[in-house]
């Protein structure tokens, strides 16, 4: 028990508490995550996602109307859908 308490001695030196501003700056960016957490689950449909594959079918029926193959290519700045298989 001797040995932890020495450990806890030396655990609460290191223990830096925060200023009155660095709460707030803190309390704000919570507040911005629970703001960025509720817009994201209000979103019900992919308006983007729709659109994509709404001109993707036109433009497949275009090249398809002058013979040629049905492929597209894609560009986009997301890294998750840019490692898609």
């Amino acid at each position: 028990m001797d040995e932890l308490e020495d450990e806890w001695d030396a655990q609460q030196e290191e223990i830096k508490l925060l200023s009155e501003e660095g709460i707030r700056n803190i309390e704000d960016e919570i507040a911005d995550l629970e703001a960025f957490r509720d817009l994201a689950v209000s979103i019900t449909q992919n308006a983007k996602g729709r659109a994509l594959i709404k001109a993707l079918k036109v433009g497949i029926e275009k090249t398809e109307g002058v013979g040629a193959a049905k492929k597209a290519i894609i560009f986009t700045e997301s890294r998750k859908t840019q490692n898609y298989p």
